[in-house]
């Protein structure tokens, strides 16, 4: 799961995108949380990311942001690094 392996590496934020096909138009913050609280005591992380609220793919684009940003996806095709 995303949130986990996210967590595991120490990403900071989180944040949940809904896009045209996106499967789901909502999330269980409350369970994705206590996957995140589980994978900082595996991992031994001393951070819990912020999970935002699942956001319109194209207001997310238009948030101001300092860094960088990274979108998992599955679909086919070449993947840039």
């Amino acid at each position: 799961m995303v949130p986990e392996k996210a967590t595991e590496i120490g990403i900071d934020e989180i944040s949940l995108i809904i896009c045209q096909r996106s499967e789901r138009k909502e999330a269980k913050t409350e369970r994705l949380n206590k996957i995140i609280t589980a994978a900082i005591k595996q991992s031994l992380k001393a951070y819990h990311p912020i999970l935002n609220e699942p956001i319109a793919f194209s207001k997310f684009l238009a948030q101001s942001f300092d860094g960088q940003k990274f979108i998992a996806h599955c679909e086919d095709g070449e993947k840039q690094a």
